[in-house]
């Protein structure tokens, strides 16, 4: 029982009471922007400024997109993986870290 021991500290029930008001006012406003984009998706499509003039654009190559840019960016993936590599062989080997060594076994 709460109120045998003096019960709850005033503070405390404040605090759950705020918490709880702001849960619900967190749902009201995602309940009312659900119901806005519900509203905003109806809208007609006609009405929307329209870019399908440029449409062409997305769909052709780029001249001097074919195969130079597919070497080009082979070789940079080529030297990012090796780039990789070295650095992890550098640091699985003990490169650039501190280690310590018990005077004995170092001679």
């Amino acid at each position: 029982d709460p109120n045998s021991d003096g019960g709850e500290y005033l503070a405390l029930i404040e605090l759950r009471t705020s918490r709880k008001q702001k849960e619900e006012d967190a749902e009201e406003t995602e309940h009312q922007a659900m119901e806005e984009k519900k509203k905003d998706d109806t809208v007609d499509v006609a009405s929307d400024p329209s870019d399908d003039e440029f449409d062409y654009l997305l769909d052709e190559e780029l001249p001097g997109q074919g195969e130079e840019l597919k070497a080009l960016e082979d070789l940079r993936r080529a030297e990012l993986e090796m780039s990789i590599f070295s650095r992890e062989v550098a640091l699985s080997h003990g490169y650039g870290t501190h280690r310590q060594m018990h005077p004995t076994r170092v001679l």
